[in-house]
């Protein structure tokens, strides 16, 4: 059965040369503002900040070498935000017979939420119903006292 290791949101993510896997900036919320005088729809569509989705997994041999994932993200009442993301997830043999790694970096690029609400990022593998992993993120309007 493969094991979702990690699964967070940051400004930025990578992979050396040597595998090492580098997050910088993660975070689960956005405050945002309507300006004065903006009208009543101005955060109808709030941009998501230019980030990238750590999800690193481990399987064993008996899972095999190649899946799909997909990434979508629905809203506070269920309801997908998103089309499905794919994600192609392909492990490697270790000589060694420890679990395989696999460290998928999603960079998520021209994403717009729906307005100030409570979304959850859900990850799938494979044709599985449940998700297989659940982020959740908040993205909340900011008032101004008077």
């Amino acid at each position: 059965m493969i094991k979702l290791n990690c699964f967070l949101i940051a400004e930025y993510a990578a992979v050396t040369a040597e595998g090492k896997v580098i997050i910088a900036g993660t975070f689960d919320s956005i405050d945002v503002q309507r300006m004065p005088g903006a009208p009543d729809d101005a955060l109808a569509q709030i941009p998501f900040p230019p980030a990238y989705i750590a999800a690193i997994t481990e399987a064993s041999i008996s899972d095999g070498l190649s899946h799909q994932m997909r990434l979508r993200v629905v809203d506070g009442n269920g309801q997908p935000v998103t089309d499905n993301m794919p994600i192609a997830v392909n492990y490697s043999l270790n000589q060694f017979g420890r679990p395989m790694r696999n460290n998928a970096l999603i960079n998520i690029k021209g994403l717009v939420l729906p307005g100030p609400d409570d979304y959850v990022f859900e990850l799938y593998v494979d044709d599985q119903p449940a998700p297989f992993g659940e982020f959740m993120f908040s993205v909340t309007e900011r008032i101004e006292p008077a």
